[in-house]
């Protein structure tokens, strides 16, 4: 811990955590624990012996506290929660991207007939059309509290992990609200809340255009929640992402105009600590004005760190304020640890500080600062999108070869719209009308949006469909991380650990698409209103549906488990069509697979036919159905309505609901029909 005390801190707080969520360790116990090496600490404080055990016990300690602090932010919510709708009074604490037919908000239950949901979060969807809502507001609301669910297919999203890191287990759906209430006291948050609408309503008064509004939204109020799938899809397609949302280097671009515009500071005595200190006040004052994001918090803590050390006239050293931001980000939320921005932030500037300068000595170095300017672009550019290449890849399955390009032409360009977005908002605020500098700012918006159109265009420098496991994100880290030695002074013995692990991550690929090309599954997927059945022979599958939309059905069931699974090829057929293939074969309603009959029930039926299993769709099957001895299972699958399943479940104990169970699953080592 001699030269990076605060990375081995963080470490130990990084896997107290992780066990935390891991495991289920009691808090009291805990305690004990960490009194006992507490007590052994002091003892080998007071004895000046063995250095190093103590240092040891200070990192358990610390883990130990990881383990308390998650415990403490994600205590359990109610188990037991009403089934009638309630009257609730809620509290709105932050507002999210609304969806396509409600707005979302997270609330907190002041008032309810169920007194132990009193304090607890809730995330409120609200039918679109309604009065303006904002931060710190309190309403009326009729619905009824049901449990955020977990996803019902494999490899989907699980929206419900997403919301209880954020503390959130619970939701509720309403039409409408009564008796909306503002804070009769002064709140930041809500002011801000007014803030940022009254200017989003004035953008479109003004004639901004509509890639102008977007952009003045994300730079300069932090609000994302205009960005729509498709924007943001070409935005990810070229790499370039980050530049248009609030992110640390957002906050760089921003404190450094801050500290421009108090030049003038420097002619005061102490100017230069009165400058640098009125500069670190107004950053955290934009960092709550944003709601404290995670990218912007670690930024406004690291340069808070550099500088108030800078003013202290002690060394700086960008890991030590890298990983003491960190150590306090996750002491204050431990579930910053899960948030994939967090992941993506750090990795981003560890890398940078990690490999910049020996790419940098790659490339050409000019006298003038001027044509070094390309080249340091490219070498941060370079170093950021190796280091978070791997996690990129891990959580969304592509990676944009089109970031150096991207980011070359955009950087300075996106530096110039965030100085014109805040420059925006000021003209807005004190109602002050330059029509040519609208135009401006227009033409300016259009044109980056277009050439990010055009640049994601190349679709062929574009990674998709790739899929790593975590143990191979974490061997892809180090193996870029032992990059640095060899770039820095190449010899032979420093490839020994970069070799080790380029082999450990082939012998992992190779096992894992060895271990899915031997897989056989026979999976009925929880489709809502509709029916999908897929059948897998190795890296191929066969998928039956019936379905309302196949796109969606594809993008949000299919895609996910052919990514993670590597399926190469899918064959479509309608639900009702008869096919033949090596492992299966299927008339009209029969399938017959690994040497078992599945039967799929599409019309009403007095009896079903005698076979291994029962596919209920649409309430053809229900409690009234003759089920002979013979059938292993019915599986009723989403388009069945709640009320089928429970008259079904009430009258057999051998129904599997993919809507409540999740998709059905059968595996088996026989590629016999």
């Amino acid at each position: 811990m001699k030269f990076q005390p605060f990375a081995f801190l963080t470490f130990a707080l990084a896997i107290g955590i992780l066990l935390g969520y891991y495991g289920d360790i009691e808090t009291s116990s805990l305690l004990y624990v960490g009194g006992f090496v507490l007590a052994l600490m002091i003892l080998l404080i007071i004895t000046r012996k063995f250095k190093q055990v103590f240092t040891v016990l200070g990192l358990v300690l610390i883990s130990i506290l990881g383990i308390i602090r998650y415990n403490q932010i994600n205590e359990a919510p109610p188990i037991n929660l009403p089934t009638e709708a309630q009257l609730l009074e809620l509290k709105v604490t932050d507002i999210y991207k609304s969806s396509e037919k409600y707005d979302k908000y997270k609330t907190k239950i002041l008032r309810a007939q169920d007194s132990t949901l009193i304090g607890e979060n809730v995330l409120f969807y609200l039918k679109k059309n309604h009065n303006t809502v904002h931060q710190q507001d309190v309403f009326l609301t009729h619905g009824k509290i049901d449990v955020i669910t977990s996803p019902k297919n494999p490899h989907q999203f699980d929206y419900a992990r997403f919301m209880n890191f954020k503390q959130i287990h619970m939701q509720v759906f309403a039409d409408t609200l009564s008796q909306l209430k503002h804070p009769s006291g002064f709140s930041f948050s809500h002011e801000v809340s007014v803030f940022k609408e009254k200017i989003k309503s004035q953008l479109k008064k003004k004639g901004y255009s509509e890639a102008s509004q977007i952009f003045i939204a994300a730079l300069a109020l932090g609000d994302r929640t205009d960005f729509t799938q498709e924007i943001q899809d070409t935005l990810s397609a070229a790499g370039v992402l980050h530049l248009f949302a609030i992110s640390g280097l957002h906050v760089g671009i921003i404190f450094w105009l801050i500290l421009q515009l108090l030049y003038p500071i420097l002619y005061l005595g102490k100017g230069r600590t009165l400058r640098i200190i009125t500069a670190l006040i107004l950053i955290w004052i934009f960092a709550a004005f944003v709601n404290f994001t995670p990218s912007v918090t670690r930024a406004a803590f690291m340069i808070s760190f550099y500088y108030l050390t800078f003013l202290s006239q002690k060394p700086t050293n960008i890991f030590h304020t890298l990983f003491f931001t960190a150590f306090i980000l996750l002491l204050i939320n431990p579930n910053n640890l899960f948030d994939v921005g967090f992941q993506l932030s750090y990795a981003a500037v560890f890398f940078i500080a990690w490999l910049y300068r020996p790419i940098r000595l790659l490339l050409p170095i000019y006298i003038t600062r001027r044509k070094n300017y390309i080249f340091d672009i490219l070498s941060v550019t370079i170093a950021a999108q190796i280091g978070v290449m791997p996690i990129s890849i891990f959580y969304f399955g592509q990676f944009s070869g089109l970031f150096i390009v991207g980011n070359l032409l955009l950087i300075p360009m996106a530096a110039i719209l965030v100085g014109l977005s805040m420059f925006s908002v000021v003209l807005i605020r004190f109602n002050w009308d330059f029509n040519f500098y609208v135009l401006a700012i227009n033409s300016a918006s259009d044109f980056i949006l277009w050439l990010i159109k055009q640049i994601a265009s190349f679709e062929s420098l574009i990674l998709d469909n790739l899929s790593i496991s975590m143990l191979q994100l974490f061997i892809l880290l180090g193996i870029i991380f032992c990059l640095k030695p060899l770039l820095t002074q190449f010899k032979w013995v420093k490839t020994l650990p970069l070799l080790s692990l380029i082999f450990l991550f082939q012998a992992s690929r190779v096992y894992d698409n060895y271990r899915l090309n031997q897989k056989q599954e026979f999976i009925i997927f929880n489709q809502y209103k509709g029916n999908i059945i897929g059948i897998r022979n190795g890296n191929t599958m066969h998928v039956f549906q019936s379905v309302e939309d196949s796109a969606k059905a594809f993008k949000y069931v299919i895609a996910p488990y052919a990514l993670h699974q590597k399926i190469d090829s899918i064959q479509y057929y309608d639900l009702n069509e008869s096919a033949k293939a090596a492992t299966f074969i299927k008339e009209n309603n029969l399938i017959k697979w690994a040497n078992q009959r599945f039967y799929i029930v599409d019309q009403r039926m007095d009896s079903l036919p005698a076979v291994d299993f029962i596919i209920a769709t649409r309430g053809k099957v229900n409690a009234k159905t003759y089920i002979p001895k013979t059938t292993k299972r019915i599986i009723a699958d989403g388009s069945n309505y709640p009320s089928v399943i429970k008259g079904l479940k009430e009258n057999s104990d051998q129904i599997y609901a993919t809507a409540q169970d999740g998709a059905f699953i059968l595996i088996t080592d026989s590629k016999d029909p």
